[in-house]
């Protein structure tokens, strides 16, 4: 990542704490994940409108639109990979802003199995003190493996220091789970 700035928010975006419940459906095994995200590199980005090096507004310009792909290990109830993948707004005061980003989780969860599946945030708000806000869900379809039929939303918010994901899943129980 181009500064420690933007490295941090992408951090925050895969290592949040999400605050929430699962989807509620009939027939469900619901599991309560605690995980640690930590950056293992850049996959690619677009500076898009923002400086090419620091991925920040230009100077004298109020915002800037660029977008990045990240790669992180994750470890704890969750051990594997994720990849995020993120548009955005960066302010010039430090505030970032998106309306929906990707992420995938590819590993293990202990106590249903290994697999992936598609989450989506949308609503983040990220404030310049590391402060943020956000909303997630789990994209319906996307599971393999142990995962097929996975739901989930969440609510989150927290700190760029708090390192730790926490979320609630749902999978269908006539699944077999480890």
């Amino acid at each position: 990542m181009k500064t420690p700035i933007l490295r941090g928010i992408i951090a925050v975006l895969a290592a949040s704490v999400f605050l929430g419940q699962a989807v509620a459906n009939a027939g469900s095994h619901k599991v309560h994940v605690v995980s640690t995200s930590t950056l293992n590199g850049d996959t690619g980005g677009d500076p898009g409108t923002c400086d090419p090096v620091t991925f920040l507004p230009k100077a004298g310009d109020p915002a800037c639109i660029a977008s990045v792909a990240q790669l992180f290990n994750d470890t704890g109830d969750f051990e594997g990979n994720t990849i995020l993948e993120i548009s955005y707004v960066q302010f010039a005061n430090g505030d970032l802003a998106n309306t929906g980003d990707f992420q995938t989780w590819s590993g293990t969860i202990d106590g249903v199995g290994t697999g992936s599946f598609v989450v989506h945030e949308y609503d983040l708000v990220f404030k310049a003190d590391g402060t943020y806000h956000s909303k997630y869900s789990v994209v319906d379809g996307t599971g393999t493996g142990d995962f097929t039929g996975a739901t989930g939303q969440a609510t989150s918010r927290g700190n760029l220091t708090s390192g730790v994901s926490i979320f609630d899943l749902s999978f269908p129980s006539q699944q077999k789970h480890h």
